[in-house]
């Protein structure tokens, strides 16, 4: 048998424990989306670079969502506070509700709350009327996160604004049969956890707005009389839903309020 010939060495390059880290990690920006690598270059930016790239996304429209303005409002409001200036923050949040009113509809139980914590703070009062009919279509759904913005309202002796959000988002049985008809739209993914959640939080709303004596104990009574026949309707769903816990949650809300 012929003796094989040995190949003879290869200029091999040097081992680089960095590379492959490298390879993987540019493979991975490839298969972000755009909106997240917005987000990434927003959270890699300084302050200054920060607030032109949120301005940025708002004209550029179609690479700005709900969760993206989320993030970066959430970012910008404390960082504009701690610069002091909370002006800056407003022009944004104007700007993206002027440009974007569908995008801005979507966080503005937290965006709307922020620009009503920097009225009270640089006591622009004639602004929180206006402010407080931008939040209170939102109160329907977020419930919790409204709350607080009536507490510090209330904190602040700004009635009429409390009153004018808890007018405009009183929780009136076609508003919720229309809420729990888009909950539960099976063809857009139905939100169960998120339908129970603000069911339950209806008798604490009525209670924070009967301690607060917005309505008193007739109007308190009627409304939870007008829910009577949505808890069932909805129970009968859940029963058919994987999670128990849903199902029995909702049958300890009827108890404990007696609907």
């Amino acid at each position: 048998m012929a003796k094989r010939k040995r190949r003879p060495p290869q200029n091999r390059p040097k081992f680089n424990p960095f590379k492959s880290v490298f390879s993987q990690a540019a493979d991975e920006d490839e298969n972000l989306s755009p909106m997240e690598k917005r987000l990434q270059e927003f959270e890699a930016a300084d302050y200054e670079e920060q607030l032109s790239l949120c301005d940025r996304t708002i004209e550029e429209a179609t690479l700005m969502d709900g969760e993206l303005a989320f993030e970066m409002f959430n970012t910008l409001y404390y960082k504009t506070v701690e610069h002091d200036e909370r002006p800056r923050f407003e022009a944004l949040a104007n700007k993206l509700r002027q440009r974007l009113p569908e995008v801005f509809a979507q966080e503005a139980q937290y965006i709307v709350d922020w620009q009503i914590t920097n009225a009270l703070a640089e006591e622009r009062i004639d602004d929180i009327l206006p402010l407080a009919r931008a939040i209170a279509p939102a109160a329907a759904q977020h419930l919790d996160a409204v709350t607080l913005t009536l507490d510090q309202l209330d904190y602040h002796g700004q009635l009429a604004a409390v009153l004018e959000i808890t007018s405009l988002a009183w929780p009136d049985r076609g508003t919720l049969d229309r809420f729990l008809a888009s909950a539960l739209h099976f063809l857009g993914g139905a939100r169960y956890h998120e339908t129970v959640a603000t069911l339950e939080l209806i008798p604490a709303w009525l209670r924070f707005l009967q301690s607060r004596q917005l309505i008193d104990d007739a109007q308190y009574n009627k409304t939870l009389q007008e829910l009577r026949g949505l808890d069932t309707q909805f129970l009968n769903v859940l029963k058919g839903y994987s999670d128990p816990a849903l199902a029995r949650a909702m049958e300890q809300w009827r108890e404990k309020n007696a609907i």
